[in-house]
């Protein structure tokens, strides 16, 4: 029953669809702007609707080239700029021109035939009129001619008979078939994560909706038949990640196979593509695209990144990189010799001073923490300060976990992502995060690039980042369109060296970033939720683990047929059994005590003076001299983030 109203709910939207592209659409002077970017009517029309009223620079600067020009395009611009649509747009123009282009040609054709087959035909009667005029030859010729026709009829007539004609075509370490007739793969989009590639695809379907362009998904996490089954109906359009686009190519995939004879190549974070781990695929597919250089000459390649001038150095095993700084033009001439980009490619790099990677409207600030345990009273902190739409980046997944079970106890619903869950998982926890107003999203390195999440007020750096560009993609995820954010980063006393060299690479004084102003007055108070919740977590996790133990050892005893005596369980769990009460009893008041303090508010503390959070603090150490002396030598330190370590500021001898 349910099968029978999706199909007919799927009729009437495809009904719709058809009728939304039959309906007459007229430019108006509000949309010339768009029209002189050389766009087809109809992805005009699909643009205005979507509320895109102006081009933003990097599409102004993209669009003429790539569409008029038909030129190859390299784009580095700041994060939420636009980027998607400055290689999609191109790609969408490109593929409805050559459409139309093979269909005159095919009508041309027809036409050429009907009037060939006119000729043949006036021909065949005026050699049959002559034949009838000779006499003991007509009941021959005629037999003859209706034997002929009688065999086309049976070739070709109703399509009865067909013969699939197939070419064998050697990709890997598998042979696919190409069935001569089928759709063309026309374009092939490679992004490195899958978040991104469903993002593409569903900007992409937006913008192609009044046209007959299809587009499919090939990504990871996602059931391979499924995909085998839309890749069958041979979509204009692939976009995919390069382990899951390299698995189905060696797997044989028809439609894949034609990936030689693509017309528009792009690939999306190509910084990001070329790291290890990602590099060795996409060489790979690059490798098989170029293979045949006239059909290269013939592609037209997009490759962008908002960090493309920042990118690393490539792997040894591509060239001989004896040196480890090489100047970026060295790199992306590299990189481009590598994609295929064909000479005199057009170089659009809005990015020239480094300072412009982040949005005019982003708001950056520091706060350092003395201690790594610091840092979670920080997080809590901030959130409860600044509700909205948060996200906070990790390097490790183990810190995404660890973070997500904590404030989870302690109210704020955090949403976990990470490369360990499952697809449907992650895009989710993406939907859900993007459809309330005040969430939070704790995350790696994956929900870094491209993502576009509407209305993001926050990026908070929980750990220094590794490299410049991931700090430059994370806070890339607020401040977009224009819109105001803030990204904030907590920096550790061993992660002063990282912020240094990430400071030097962006080309900014490490005392750039203001600091984050504390208020010291509800801080105990904060502490002592965060520590409380900790202490919660910790106990949750030696029941769980106790309970596993115990259930493992059961487990063990009856594949090895052995029954456990009550007497045996006793004697070695009775202790273990009151401990594990006991456990329990505690697990229990300690959530009851934190829901308790949960529901008061926040509460300044009287005996601390109102101060803000200052970069210094002062510990004092005592030092044992010899007893002979008489004296306690006392030494103050204090531990400076300008200098990044600790500085003895006096002396005092106390006699004894």
């Amino acid at each position: 029953m349910m099968t029978e109203e999706s199909e007919i709910n799927k009729e009437k939207k495809d009904e719709k669809d058809k009728d939304d592209k039959n309906e007459p659409f007229e430019i108006t002077p509000d949309m010339i702007i768009w029209k002189a970017m050389y766009l087809p009517d109809p992805l005009v029309r699909a643009v205005w609707e979507l509320g895109f009223q102006n081009p933003t620079a990097i599409q102004l600067a993209c669009l003429p080239t790539a569409i008029k020009g038909r030129k190859d395009v390299v784009g580095a611009a700041e994060t939420g700029s636009g980027k998607t649509l400055a290689f999609g747009i191109p790609i969408l123009t490109g593929i409805l021109k050559d459409k139309e282009f093979e269909l005159k040609k095919q009508k041309q054709n027809e036409k050429e035939s009907d009037d060939s087959d006119e000729s043949n035909d006036q021909s065949h009667t005026s050699n049959k009129k002559k034949c009838i005029e000779k006499k003991g030859t007509v009941a021959a010729e005629e037999d003859s001619d209706d034997s002929e026709e009688m065999g086309q009829m049976e070739d070709f007539g109703g399509g009865i008979g067909r013969v699939r004609v197939f070419d064998i075509v050697e990709l890997g370490n598998q042979k696919a078939k190409i069935v001569k007739g089928q759709k063309k793969l026309r374009a092939l989009i490679i992004t490195p994560t899958r978040e991104l590639a469903v993002q593409i695809e569903k900007h992409l379907k937006a913008i192609a909706k009044y046209t007959d362009i299809s587009i499919c998904l090939v990504i990871g996490g996602m059931a391979a038949p499924k995909q085998e089954r839309l890749l069958s109906r041979g979509p204009d359009i692939v976009i995919g990640t390069p382990g899951r686009l390299w698995e189905m190519i060696e797997s044989g995939n028809s439609h894949l196979s034609q990936i030689n004879d693509i017309r528009y190549l792009a690939l999306d974070e190509t910084d990001r593509l070329l790291e290890k781990g990602h590099f060795a695929e996409v060489r790979t597919l690059l490798e098989h695209i170029n293979k045949d250089e006239t059909k290269k000459r013939w592609r037209q390649n997009f490759v962008f990144s908002a960090t493309l001038t920042l990118a690393h150095d490539l792997p040894n095993r591509l060239g001989n990189l004896k040196s480890k700084k090489k100047k970026e033009a060295m790199k992306l001439d590299k990189l481009l010799t590598l994609v295929g980009v064909r000479p005199k490619a057009k170089i659009v790099d809005l990015t020239t001073e480094v300072r412009s990677l982040k949005p005019a409207s982003l708001s950056e600030m520091k706060l350092y923490s003395a201690t790594v345990e610091d840092k979670d009273y920080y997080l809590y902190y901030f959130l409860r300060h600044n509700p909205g739409r948060t996200l906070v980046f990790c390097n490790s997944i183990n810190n995404v976990r660890r973070l997500a079970s904590v404030f989870t106890l302690l109210e704020t619903n955090p949403l976990p992502l990470h490369a360990q869950m499952h697809q449907k998982q992650r895009l989710k926890h993406l939907e859900r995060f993007s459809s309330q107003d005040n969430a939070l999203l704790i995350a790696t390195d994956v929900a870094a690039r491209g993502l576009d999440i509407p209305y993001v007020q926050h990026v908070v750096h929980f750990q220094v980042p590794r490299t410049s560009e991931n700090y430059v993609h994370r806070s890339g995820r607020t401040a977009r369109a224009s819109r105001e954010g803030t990204s904030l980063i907590l920096i550790e006393p061993e992660e002063a060296t990282t912020y240094r060299k990430l400071c030097s690479t962006l080309k900014k004084d490490k005392n750039d970033l203001p600091d984050y102003d504390v208020d010291m007055r509800i801080f105990a108070a904060i502490k002592q939720r965060v520590n409380l919740a900790k202490a919660i977590e910790s106990l949750e996790h030696r029941t769980k683990r106790e309970r596993s133990d115990k259930s493992w050892m059961k487990q063990m005893a009856e594949e090895a047929d052995l029954l456990i005596s009550e007497s045996d369980e006793d004697s070695d769990s009775g202790g273990t059994a009151q401990s594990h009460s006991q456990l329990l009893t505690e697990l229990k008041n300690k959530r009851k005590e934190l829901s308790t303090l949960l529901a008061r508010p926040l509460k300044r503390s009287a005996n601390r003076k109102s101060t803000l959070y200052k970069e210094k603090c002062t510990v004092q150490c005592q030092v044992i001299i010899p007893k002979s002396l008489k004296a306690v030598k006392l030494v103050r330190f204090q531990y400076s983030t300008q200098n990044s370590g600790w500085k003895a500021l006096e002396t005092i001898l106390k006699l004894t």
